[in-house]
């Protein structure tokens, strides 16, 4: 099992992908941990489809326990079952999600991102908005999150996907990672 782990841009997980296919055995696994790109997209630059999958470790991946693991359209059912058994031995509650845009966690984390960023620009601080989240029961806030992450990952994500100057909440992170 080989998991990639590079800033989210398809051409250079296909790039990489490509190369790691001529490498290794032919029954070696691939994964990328990927937070949003199409894992077919991915499995297409190599000659074993069935043999790449997702597997999205959430950051910081030593605190949080969710590991999405993405199947895609040619992912083998045996190769799915790996992964599970991998999520099990380290610890990780894995959750298994097809193919689509930001999978399972990123789906559900971006609408309340967008109210905690629009919550900043009302005049509350990322302190008070991580404590409320917190107090309801979140392993952390949005804001820590980012902090232990960087909001230079989204943007470059944005900025790669020509979505750079979306919402003005989204402002604060772009004017941030520019500076």
């Amino acid at each position: 099992l080989v998991i990639e782990a590079v800033y989210e841009n398809l051409e250079l997980k296909q790039k990489i992908f490509r190369e790691l296919d001529g490498l290794l055995k032919p029954e070696a696994l691939l994964a990328s941990n990927t937070s949003a790109l199409d894992i077919d997209a991915i499995a297409a630059a190599t000659r074993r489809p069935e043999q790449v999958l997702g597997l999205h470790f959430f950051s910081p991946a030593h605190i949080m326990k969710l590991l999405e693991i993405v199947r895609g359209a040619k992912t083998s059912p045996a190769v799915v079952h790996a992964a599970l058994a991998l999520g099990e031995r380290m610890g990780k509650v894995s959750v298994v999600s097809g193919n689509c845009h930001g999978f399972i966690g990123n789906r559900m984390l971006h609408p309340y991102v967008l109210e905690a960023r629009k919550m900043l620009l009302e005049g509350a601080y990322p302190q008070q908005v991580d404590a409320a989240l917190q107090g309801f029961g979140f392993a952390m806030g949005p804001f820590r999150m980012y902090d232990v992450v960087g909001i230079d990952l989204e943007w470059r994500a944005r900025e790669l996907a020509g979505k750079g100057q979306e919402a003005p909440e989204v402002q604060v992170d772009n004017r941030l990672c520019e500076m």
